[in-house]
């Protein structure tokens, strides 16, 4: 009988540890959930640069299956044949705050990992919007690599804390660094679609009080990032150009602020072509 009870206590704690694995592949889909929020089966395989969809499929699904990750797959999308769409969840949550208390991973804040309990409540608008950092991401991965420059890319989650930084916070940072040592540094805001207008000039009036009172000159020690703003359409585009161009005067000299839609992103990624400067 004893034999029995500690044989089952030896079987009880081999699936608990098998529970618990983690694959290096799957903590690498962690820390990209954890940076971009919400991202779809294909951006994690690009994201992973992995050829094999079906081993992706089957780490996606061991780690839903499990809790680690939640799954959003509507009928809707699956008429449409797009690809689901996951985040993390409860145990996921867990496995990158245990690797933060005893592993000394600060990167994974405390505030933002308290987060995924209200991920599920998020509206579609909301993952589209963070699917779509990830989408220019990948392409400004791929504009570095062809040039042979270096990117550094923050997202809003890293940003979290940040001290002397505009607040909100961008959606994104990021710096090129070409190979002649050149750097360009870049606010990225991503306009909600349904932005009321005042609100959207407000952001602008930030930008600007923000650039005059040297928060970021003074305290980074580097020049005033370009800031780029993606809206939801021409029109959009057009009159939020206008307001800012009236706005521009000498006292803005180093303040650069660049246009583009959602669409013109999408089709083209992102360039300086589809990067329309304000004058």
């Amino acid at each position: 009988m004893k034999k029995t009870k500690q044989k089952q206590k030896q079987i009880k704690k081999h699936t608990e540890n098998q529970e618990e694995e983690i694959t290096e592949q799957q903590h690498n889909i962690h820390t990209y959930l954890y940076k971009f929020r919400f991202l779809n089966r294909e951006h994690i395989q690009t994201l992973l640069n992995h050829k094999s969809r079906t081993y992706v499929i089957d780490w996606l699904n061991d780690l839903t299956k499990r809790k680690y990750l939640k799954r959003y797959y509507t009928e809707k999308m699956k008429l449409a044949g797009l690809p689901a769409i996951y985040s993390l969840w409860l145990k996921g949550r867990k496995y990158l705050k245990k690797l933060r208390d005893k592993e000394g991973h600060k990167e994974f804040k405390l505030s933002q990992l308290n987060r995924v309990y209200r991920e599920h409540t998020t509206s579609m608008a909301f993952k589209i919007k963070c699917m779509s950092v990830a989408e220019i991401y990948l392409s400004l991965m791929r504009l570095t690599k062809n040039s042979n420059a270096n990117l550094n890319f923050f997202t809003k989650v890293d940003l979290k804390g940040m001290k002397y930084l505009i607040r909100p916070e961008p959606d994104a940072y990021f710096a090129i660094e070409e190979k002649d040592k050149n750097i360009k540094r870049y606010f990225l805001d991503l306009v909600d679609i349904y932005l009321p207008q005042d609100d959207l000039e407000a952001r602008i009036r930030r930008y600007i009080n923000y650039f005059k009172k040297d928060y970021w000159q003074d305290n980074t020690g580097h020049p005033f990032p370009e800031i780029i703003m993606i809206v939801s359409n021409n029109s959009l585009k057009t009159s939020l150009n206008n307001f800012i161009a009236e706005r521009l005067d000498e006292e803005l000299v180093g303040m650069n602020f660049y246009l583009s839609t959602r669409q013109e992103i999408k089709q083209q990624g992102i360039n300086r072509q589809v990067l329309h400067k304000v004058e």
